[in-house]
């Protein structure tokens, strides 16, 4: 199964060659595409409360998820290890939006 309870978000990665699926069950799953759909490569674990959105790096290799535990979390998309952990929210983060690509020549 996918989840055990509620998919609250569903975001592609920016080469669409993954897909996340953030869920009330505390995880969020990475799957990857192929010719017949898409497989479940992933399940990111360590949230303890609802995770309710995600979003990809420019590049891909990372995303950051957003829960009802008061943080968000920067993870490998390759290994599923989380890197990063931000805890200094005082209510639950609903949402989260990543700005890293840098143009260049402007």
């Amino acid at each position: 199964d996918a989840h055990s309870d509620y998919v609250l978000s569903c975001n592609f990665s920016p080469e669409a060659k993954h897909l996340a699926t953030t869920s009330a069950d505390q995880t969020t799953n990475i799957w990857r595409s192929h010719a017949e759909g898409f497989a479940r490569c992933l399940t990111l674990t360590g949230h303890t409360a609802w995770v309710w959105d995600s979003v990809f790096s420019s590049d891909g290799q990372y995303i950051v998820t957003a829960s009802s535990d008061c943080t968000c979390r920067l993870w490998d998309v390759r290994t599923g290890s989380q890197r990063q952990e931000f805890s200094d929210f005082k209510k639950a983060v609903t949402s989260v939006v990543l700005l890293d690509a840098i143009e260049r020549g402007r």
